[in-house]
């Protein structure tokens, strides 16, 4: 497959180069990246059962008319005399969202006492009812004018907030999507590649919006990358060049360390985010402003650095530990259940460790079911089985020669989901949001119990679910 990889993609390097149209291939965001490049202006697709291709213009990173919506947006709230309400997503890249909206609303002439932070409940997301009665709560509370929620997802529901609350919203999503709560103005990625992220679409957003958003704000957009795409990100055109030098300027060594040691305050039982939003906030006028190197150093915040390094120490043991656990297999075998109780949100890393460790050419994707992150539910997370083990010294995992891009983790799910209708209609909605490669969500222990019955076909166990009020579910 490697000797043939370079002759596959020949004809479409070359067709870039020609500034010929491109034929839609599924990649990996890195290398749609490098081949799209800014010469690929269109996108040839081709409809089931005619032989005629329709061109259509290549759109990225988003809808033109969405960026500039949300840019009247921004400015409308920065004029408002009332509070603004950030509500980012827990992971780095959602933090680097909020805090590039948070510094460019303060450039444009916003105080910071007026803006207002708000992280969703653990376990729960924007989308949920009681999510919503709380969201709309702080709004009423806080006297808020407008509300900017980032990445947290896409889906269809009747509101953002309660009809009675009169805030405007807008919502800033990595995943592309058709559906959007009402009453909002939304900026979804576009399913064009290369891949993109909250904090990208967010400074691709705010740099036009003030003279000195771009240097301000450029960091924070490569640590969410970072958080999202992982360091190997290619940072080729479409993506903005500045980038680039951004990258030269703060290294990949201090954003990784810092997005490591970001990512540990959501995942341990307190689910201290607070200390992670406020290791990154400063205000405009602050010099020398923080950089990852020397918050990395304590420079900016000691003690809050420490603080988070105790929550990583944390967290590694308890990766380690549920990362033991020996999986189960869908009566197909192409699904590795891992199951574990853990108060820690460990189970997204502990699908990552495990998708090394499968032949792809029979197990497609990983699911790290936790009992004990959510009460009375099961929280769970789906990796694509990547194929990259590779062979030790010592006899250790053999390498699979088997690429696996082409692995869709929202299609398997959902032919699962297609075996029995009570299910689908349950389970439908956590199960197929995500990306193409990894996906994740929180349902009912006995919709979980349903999934496993009727989806994966395998009989639960008792040493499946160690929490006690699993057991009601489970027959001897």
């Amino acid at each position: 497959m490697r000797s043939r990889l370079p002759r596959l993609l020949t004809p479409l390097v070359r067709a870039a180069l020609s500034k010929r149209v491109l034929p839609r291939v599924a990649f990996s965001g890195a290398m749609s990246a490098q081949i799209l490049g800014n010469r690929a202006r269109s996108i040839t697709t081709y409809t089931e059962g005619s032989d005629l291709p329709r061109v259509r213009p290549h759109v990225w990173p988003a809808p033109s008319k969405d960026i500039m919506a949300a840019r009247d947006f921004i400015r409308e709230s920065a004029a408002s005399p009332k509070n603004i309400l950030i509500v980012p997503d827990r992971e780095p890249d959602g933090m680097a969202s909020g805090t590039i909206v948070s510094l460019v609303l303060q450039l444009l002439g916003k105080p910071e006492s007026e803006i207002r932070i708000h992280f969703t409940a653990a376990g729960f997301t924007i989308f949920n009812p009681l999510e919503r009665a709380r969201l709309s709560r702080v709004c009423q509370k806080e006297n808020v004018s407008h509300v900017i929620v980032l990445g947290q997802g896409a889906r269809a529901s009747w509101s953002l907030l309660e009809k009675s609350i009169e805030t405007k919203a807008l919502i800033i999503n990595d995943q592309h999507s058709d559906r959007f709560l009402e009453n909002t103005v939304a900026v979804s990625a576009s399913r064009d590649p290369p891949s993109t992220t909250s904090s990208l679409l967010t400074y691709i957003v705010c740099s036009e919006l003030h003279p000195e958003a771009r240097e301000t704000t450029g960091w924070l957009a490569l640590l969410g990358i970072f958080g999202d795409l992982g360091a190997r990100a290619s940072l080729e055109p479409p993506y903005p060049q500045e980038l680039k030098d951004f990258k030269k300027k703060y290294t990949s060594t201090h954003l990784r360390d810092l997005v490591t040691l970001l990512n540990a305050s959501r995942r341990t039982p307190e689910c201290g985010t607070r200390d992670a939003w406020e290791i990154l906030q400063y205000t405009p006028q602050t010099n020398p402003a923080p950089t990852p190197k020397s918050i990395m150093k304590g420079e900016a915040n000691a003690e809050l650095r420490e603080r988070l390094k105790d929550a990583k120490t944390r967290v590694n043991a308890e990766v380690r530990r549920c990362s033991k656990m020996p999986p189960r297999f869908s009566k197909d075998r192409k699904v590795a259940i891992i199951f574990m109780d853990s108060p820690y949100l460990v189970h997204p890393l502990v699908a990552t460790r495990w998708s090394n460790y499968f032949d792809p050419n029979l197990t497609k994707l990983v699911l790290a079911a936790n009992t004990g992150y959510a009460e009375g539910k099961v929280s769970f997370s789906c990796r694509a089985v990547s194929g990259r083990a590779r062979k030790g010294d010592k006899g250790g995992p053999k390498e699979y020669e088997t690429e696996s891009w082409d692995i869709n983790v929202i299609s398997i799910l959902r032919e699962y989901l297609a075996k029995d209708s009570l299910l689908e209609e349950q389970a439908r909605g956590e199960f197929t949001n995500g990306y193409k490669r990894a996906t994740g969500g929180s349902v009912p222990l006995d919709v979980w119990m349903l999934f496993l019955e009727k989806g994966l076909e395998i009989t639960p166990r008792k040493g499946d679910f160690p929490q006690k009020h699993a057991l009601d579910y489970i027959q001897d």
